[in-house]
């Protein structure tokens, strides 16, 4: 007997195998977008730590809020102090923070749970 085509058995495991893969899949790129996320906010973060730094050393004080590192001002104003046209936010769309603590500068992303305070913070 000459068969054509597949039986639904046959069907339903290729459906159930596709579908495991594909839950593996998933899990392994979201894994893998956590860690860009933390990674770029940690970037993010080191390039406004410096911004505050060449700020600082120019016009001898801290900002008052970040916006001030993309001010355009007249021809005797040192800045922009970073390229971006507005102050980037972290990866979850979050606004960064920045103060002075034991003595240092940091500058703080809430992280994940977009929480200040948490572990997952990123503080540099």
């Amino acid at each position: 007997m000459n068969r054509a085509g597949f039986t639904l058995m046959e069907m339903l495991i290729v459906v159930v195998i596709i579908g495991m893969l594909a839950a593996v899949v998933t899990t392994n790129v979201r894994k893998h977008m956590a860690r860009v996320r933390i990674e770029t906010t940690t970037l993010q973060a080191v390039e406004i730590k410096n911004a505050i730094k060449s700020f600082e050393l120019a016009l001898g004080r801290l900002p008052k809020h970040l916006d001030e590192l993309v001010a355009v001002g007249g021809p005797s104003w040192p800045g922009p102090f970073l390229e971006e046209e507005k102050v980037p936010k972290d990866a979850w769309g979050n606004e960064f923070r920045f103060g002075i603590e034991k003595k240092r500068l940091r500058v703080k992303s809430a992280g994940a749970d977009t929480k200040f305070g948490t572990k997952d913070d990123i503080v540099k």
